[in-house]
């Protein structure tokens, strides 16, 4: 019999020794590996926060990097707009001022052109009115005769004179408007610039009435009158010349005359109506 001492179950007690010696170094082993797998994930997670930290931050800037981009080409498109409204206002703005400017040149140049055809053109200017024969008083017949000359530049063509001989009292004398109705007829007398030719254009007017009408005139109590209208053509364009001219009756100090004076040496003054051009 061994004088070593043993364990229940027959084993020796250094075997039991070693074994737990074993048994504790295994433990250690496991114990350091479950410490190594724990570390491995930890740093498996450490590396896989860091990655997705990474990531993430990476992930921001492209974010930021697209928002600025975004923001830029917003700020770029109004700018350009900005701009581009500027322009065409600034166009349109000069545009309406080079029109402007051109209508007030085009209106410069036709008033030029008026001008011009107004010194150019024809004027019949009525002159005066005289009696074609003596005023009879036992007549019913009175006749005027209404002188006028061309006063313009340019020939007066076409020309027609319409005129009516009338009696009324002096404030009764009314615009008939004469050259309402009066126009030019083509192939009618053509009269000449006065100032080259002398040339003076007479129209005779004859008036039928009541001897009656006639004596009143002579006395005074109604004025003799007539009034008319010249029509004709210059430069392409028909003009009038629309005339009143009354028989002034020089009777005596109710008329404002000192002495009165023959029927035969009264003359003609103009009406303060009828008398127009154009």
């Amino acid at each position: 019999m061994s004088g070593l001492p043993e364990e229940r179950g027959g084993k020796p007690a250094y075997i039991q020794k070693r074994d737990e010696a074993a048994r504790a170094e295994r433990k250690r082993q496991e114990h350091k590996e479950s410490v190594a797998a724990i570390n491995a994930v930890a740093d498996e997670l450490a590396a896989d926060q860091q990655k997705n930290d990474t990531n993430e931050s990476r992930r921001g800037l492209r974010e930021k990097v697209t928002i600025g981009l975004l923001v830029g080409t917003v700020i770029a498109a109004g700018l350009g707009d900005w701009i581009f409204y500027h322009t065409m206002k600034d166009s349109r703005l000069s545009s309406s001022n080079q029109i402007e400017a051109m209508r007030k040149q085009l209106t410069v140049m036709q008033d030029q052109l008026e001008e011009a055809r107004i010194d150019q053109r024809a004027w019949i200017a009525p002159l005066n009115a005289s009696l074609t024969r003596p005023l009879d008083p036992a007549s019913d017949i009175v006749s005027i005769t209404v002188s006028a000359q061309n006063t313009g530049r340019e020939p007066a063509l076409d020309i027609i004179s319409m005129a009516t001989i009338d009696a009324a009292p002096q404030d009764k004398i009314e615009d008939r408007r004469a050259c309402d109705r009066t126009f030019p007829q083509a192939g009618e007398a053509a009269v000449y610039p006065s100032d080259h030719f002398g040339m003076t254009l007479n129209y005779a007017t004859q008036f039928a009435t009541r001897p009656q009408i006639v004596r009143d005139i002579i006395a005074g109590r109604q004025i003799l009158f007539i009034m008319g209208c010249f029509a004709y053509r210059t430069m392409g364009q028909p003009h009038h010349s629309g005339y009143c001219f009354y028989l002034y009756p020089q009777i005596g100090p109710q008329t404002g005359d000192i002495s009165p004076k023959p029927v035969a040496e009264w003359v003609f003054r103009k009406c303060p109506v009828g008398n127009i051009a154009d």
